[in-house]
């Protein structure tokens, strides 16, 4: 049999087990017993194994009991789910998603598990208020990023923009910020001079040259240090990949 023939097999007997709409249970790892909507980009299969690189391990020995937490680039709740379980019910998870219908799924993924210290703002996390173009593309639904290009692959849409310096004024102050947002970092960062004041603790995953000088500009100079996810301080900023920043 050819390899092409067998990855369709695969495929679809993945497809078989864990039909797209259907609610599935993480089988493994620090979310082991949490349910989930199976959909594309994430949550399917290798969600429940935990083999999707979502650093869950890393992230919850992060995370404390009571933390007010920002999650901005949520998606579906990969990662919200993790950070709800982790603050508990003396925490906040302040999920951030521009996309209306991957915000949804936020809210009903952390309903199944009646996970009420989650709330999702469906808008993107910018330098100023209002609204931006935002490219997203549904076969590709973890790629969604503020439009720079109108001759970008996916469809161009409108969606919310707010700060994080106004949500944190009205929600609370984060203590931890999870920054995945495919190569706009430096929006969220010019967003965020009163949070940053405060100095939390930052995930970020690094998307290309851009992200990789909002680092340096808007982090690095304010005092913060990056280290490499085994603890090691990182030498140079990289392209690509994920970051620990602590101040």
């Amino acid at each position: 049999m050819s390899k092409t023939f067998l990855g369709k097999l695969e495929t679809l007997a993945v497809r078989t087990i864990y039909p797209y709409g259907s609610v599935r249970t993480v089988l493994r790892g620090p979310l082991r017993g949490t349910q989930f909507i199976v959909q594309p980009g994430g949550m399917g299969f290798s969600y429940a194994l935990m083999w999707a690189p979502f650093q869950e391990d890393f992230l919850s020995e992060k995370i404390s009991p009571g933390d007010t937490v920002f999650d901005i680039g949520a998606n579906r709740g990969q990662t919200a789910l993790l950070f709800a379980q982790e603050v508990g019910s003396s925490g906040q998870v302040i999920a951030f998603e521009p996309v209306e219908e991957l915000a949804e799924l936020i809210s009903e993924n952390t309903g199944l598990n009646d996970f009420q210290n989650v709330d999702t703002i469906n808008a993107a996390a910018c330098s100023e208020e209002g609204e931006v173009a935002f490219e997203y593309s549904e076969e590709q639904s973890t790629r969604g990023s503020i439009s720079r290009d109108e001759d970008g692959d996916g469809e161009t849409i409108e969606v919310q923009a707010v700060t994080l310096d106004s949500i944190a004024e009205r929600r609370g102050y984060p203590d931890f910020l999870k920054i995945d947002v495919e190569g706009e970092a430096g929006e969220v960062i010019r967003g965020a001079p009163k949070v940053l004041r405060r100095e939390p603790n930052i995930y970020i995953e690094i998307h290309g040259e851009n992200e990789k000088r909002a680092v340096k500009k808007g982090l690095l100079k304010r005092g913060y240090t990056a280290w490499t996810l085994d603890g090691r301080k990182a030498s140079a900023i990289p392209n690509g990949g994920p970051l620990w920043l602590k101040s």
